[in-house]
């Protein structure tokens, strides 16, 4: 009988030969590893043929051998918690050494990217490590606006905790082992009731930037091929430099995927912001498909096509050929922004030393070209708003309450489960004209359907299920515009234009380097060369243009040093090129990338650094006098160094 427990495990059997996880010389092999996990010493003669079980099948296969062990007390509670512990040890029979998958994946690479991460892909599926079964049951639809059409999902295939679960885990001992569900150390792993098992899971190593990364796909599968790279040690989620070169070193070599990074702070970041990753995959956003509405140039990036794209949220996007330019102005930008305040439009770098300011950047290939998608973000608070002023606000919390990470930022909403529900019960009130808000699980979507209920001048069987749908996606727009720093009005691309403006008179070489810098990587910032009208005239006094030139031929270095300048300003001192080597090695890269000092080779430098720093102070909403009379200070140093 192929129902019998060992007719199902025939069945799995047959299911690994037919998807190709296993050979034929496997097969005594794995029949005898399932028949271990039931307690069984040999199999019974009720079925001996192998069978034609696919994808199709699995669900019922599974099923009928999970039923089986909560009947033999195997399983302790007949949940999807313990369930999904068990039934991941059965795949795992099926599954190879880490060891095998990697080295067929870049046998696969050799031939062709695609290739590599088309097997990959389906292997992930095939082994149910992606439950092709229950992301079926997803939710799906698209919804048109203004600015293309937005993809609304409701996850469904992500389940959700048992009370059983629950109650189980808190007794448990704590445990730190893997740190996180990116960890490396997940792959393999048996899981627990607060853990998800992985031994079925398998990850490729991958070399980014120079570092070990790993590649995998999520469970979950929000849109085709949803991959997840992740770095290989537990590092938090930061956005910097080096994040834009990973970007593109990774679709360099992956040119037919999209890669992006949830943002590095808390409310516009994702749900793990304690280990490094990125998130892609072989799908067109909306947000990708997306045109750009105003376009601009900034100085010394010729080669670098630059627009504000069209697109709810404040996007900032630069396409070109030249990877390494397009890198080095993302980094301009970021710098620029993270140090932005615009008063007027509730936008503060910082309040109480607390930084909001931050990108979320997206980089894919498109018509030959490197692309990269800069969305600004920022994550202050404020009475009013308690959970986040660029965040959905709370008219909006019936639909979307949670974060707007990556994903959403796409163009793509991930909506909570509980909405599948809740569709059903609106669509049968409204069609039987019911008081939404006298339903308790539906009463808090009685405003909306007021409102959206009186624009239709026909609701009926045939059209109430679009209907519903299209609302919600208007919805998940507001979402977007809400999570916009730059307001699609007027006021506020006026204000978006501001800062653009700021962008174009900046001017940096092609490596990442500032003019006349002469080292790269650091930690030095970018360098405005623009002066104010009273700046103007103290120079006229001095001489004028030709008191400048003058000045650059005249200067020599100090001593044939450096001259490193603290980052808040305060001092500075010549060092040799071995010195400020060591420097930046007791620093640290990631510290000295973000808050290190100036290293600058002449007095040139230096005063075209402190030049801009002046200018920033004295245009800024909340100028700080201190830090513009010690720059003061520091000018009439390096100006007497000439």
């Amino acid at each position: 009988m192929k129902n019998s427990v060992y007719g199902l495990i025939l069945r799995l059997v047959s299911y690994g030969i037919n998807t190709g996880l296993i050979e034929k010389e496997d097969i005594i092999y794995t029949q005898n590893r399932l028949l271990s996990l039931f307690h069984m010493d040999e199999p019974d003669d009720s079925c001996t043929c192998l069978t034609a079980d696919n994808e199709d099948t699995l669900e019922e296969i599974l099923s009928g051998l999970l039923d089986y062990a909560y009947e033999k007390g195997i399983i302790p509670e007949n949940t999807v918690t313990y369930r999904d512990l068990f039934d991941v040890k059965l795949m795992a029979s099926l599954v190879k050494r880490p060891s095998e998958v990697i080295r067929e994946f870049w046998q696969n690479y050799s031939c062709s990217p695609k290739l590599a991460t088309d097997s990959y892909y389906k292997f992930s599926c095939d082994t149910d490590y992606i439950r092709r079964y229950r992301i079926k049951k997803d939710l799906k639809w698209k919804t048109s606006t203004e600015y293309g059409d937005i993809d609304i999902t409701v996850n469904l295939s992500k389940p959700e905790k048992d009370p059983k679960a629950i109650a189980a885990a808190k007794l448990q001992k704590q445990s730190g082992y893997p740190k996180c569900l990116l960890c490396k150390e997940n792959e393999g792993y048996a899981g627990r009731v607060n853990h998800p098992a992985r031994d079925n899971h398998r990850i490729i190593p991958l070399t980014i930037d120079g570092d070990n990364w790993f590649m995998q796909y999520s469970p979950y599968v929000y849109y085709n091929e949803h991959c997840i790279v992740f770095n290989g040690e537990h590092t938090p989620m930061v956005i910097n430099d080096s994040t834009f070169r990973k970007l593109f070193d990774f679709i360099s070599q992956f040119p037919h995927y999209i890669i992006g990074s949830n943002a590095d702070l808390p409310i516009v970041g994702g749900s793990i912001l304690t280990h490094e990753h990125f998130q892609g995959g072989r799908y067109s956003f909306a947000l990708n498909r997306a045109e750009v509405e105003r376009k601009f140039i900034v100085n010394g990036f010729d080669d670098v096509e630059c627009g504000i794209v069209k697109w709810p949220m404040s996007v900032v996007r630069l396409t070109g050929k030249n990877k390494d330019s397009i890198i080095s102005l993302s980094s301009h930008i970021l710098k620029s922004w993270r140090a932005y305040t615009d008063a007027d439009v509730g936008i503060f770098a910082e309040t109480d030393g607390e930084i909001h300011n931050t990108i979320t950047p997206i980089a894919f290939t498109k018509d030959g070209k490197f692309v990269i998608d800069l969305v600004l973000r920022n994550n202050i608070t404020s009475e009013e708003h308690p959970l986040g002023v660029f965040h959905p606000h709370a008219n909006l919390h019936h639909i979307k309450k949670e974060n707007i990470g990556l994903i959403e930022v796409m163009g793509l909403a991930v909506l909570p489960s509980r909405l599948k529900d809740e569709m059903a019960i609106l669509k049968d009130a409204i069609l039987n004209h019911k008081d939404v808000s006298e339903i308790p699980k539906i009463s808090k979507h009685s405003e909306w359907v007021n409102e959206f209920v009186s624009q239709y001048d026909e609701i009926n069987e045939n059209n109430i299920d679009s209907i519903i749908q299209n609302e919600i996606g208007k919805v998940f727009l507001n979402v977007l515009l809400d999570a916009g720093v730059f307001k699609r009005t007027p006021e506020g691309q006026k204000a978006f234009d501001h800062i653009i403006g700021a962008l174009k008179d900046f001017r940096l070489s092609h490596g990442g380097q500032r003019i006349g810098a002469g080292r790269k990587n650091a930690g030095t910032k970018a360098v405005l060369v623009r002066l104010t009208d009273e700046q103007h005239e103290t120079l006229k006094k001095l001489g004028g243009s030709s008191w400048i030139q003058n000045a650059m031929n005249a200067q020599k270095d100090v001593s044939g040093k450096s001259i490193v300048i603290d980052f808040d300003f305060g001092g500075w001192q010549a060092m040799t090129s071995e010195e400020v080597d060591n420097l930046e090695k007791d620093w640290g890269e990631t510290a000295w990338n973000e808050s290190g000092p100036y290293v600058c080779t002449s007095p040139k430098d230096a005063i075209a650094l402190i030049a801009d720093q002046i200018e920033c102070e004295t245009q800024s909403n909340l100028p700080n006098i201190d830090k513009i009379d010690r720059l003061n200070d520091l000018l009439k140093e390096f100006v007497k160094l000439i």
